[in-house]
């Protein structure tokens, strides 16, 4: 899918996938369509949700544009980077409102 935003808005054709395997039953009593371990759309017994341990997040779709977040750094690490440019930002922001306050400052 797509990412939506302003320049690829949620249109109803985005549904029709699902709403032919949901059925035309709204009420959703129609006969769903299982297209299998390799389709969008998949069905589960309770028996193998129950294999699971009762968990819901299932997923049997791999996004190749997905990034895996083995390669990110240490959360430490994003903290005091963010850290370091928030407070360069400060310094920054301090000398902007010193220059326009008339005050000589060293860049």
């Amino acid at each position: 899918m797509p990412v939506f935003g302003k320049r690829t808005p949620l249109t109803h054709a985005h549904f029709a996938a699902f709403e032919t395997c949901y059925g035309s039953q709204g009420d959703g009593t129609s006969e769903r369509i299982d297209q299998g371990d390799e389709g969008r759309f998949c069905c589960f017994t309770r028996q193998e949700v129950a294999k699971r341990g009762d968990n819901l997040d299932i997923s049997w779709l791999k996004d190749d544009d997905a990034h895996s977040a083995d390669g990110l750094p240490e959360p430490d690490d994003v903290a005091a980077l963010i850290r370091e440019r928030l407070q360069t930002a400060i310094e920054e922001m301090d000398a902007l409102t010193a220059l326009l306050e008339g005050e000589e400052v060293e860049i």
